[in-house]
């Protein structure tokens, strides 16, 4: 699953964004890339513009929903 800019943002005004930098992987500055199936020939690739802290974050589900869990197991009462 890919956690998008704008789902980047609000987790970045909880205070989540760099717990999610940490479990997502890396982009290597592309947004999008669309390729043939045939040969994986690139057709078009968009890079990303890093004008802010938020970016598209491909994360594992699992790894999110284990990172949601801990935040709630860690906070306080």
């Amino acid at each position: 699953m890919e956690i998008a800019v704008n789902a980047a943002k609000l987790l970045y005004n909880v205070g989540l964004l760099d717990a999610l930098d940490e479990i997502s992987g890396d982009t290597k500055g592309i947004w999008i890339a669309f390729r043939r199936f045939e040969t994986a020939a690139e057709i078009i690739t968009v890079q990303e513009v890093p004008v802010q802290k938020a970016r598209n974050s491909p994360i594992q589900r699992v790894n999110f929903l284990g990172l949601l869990l801990d935040i709630i197991k860690n906070r306080k009462a």
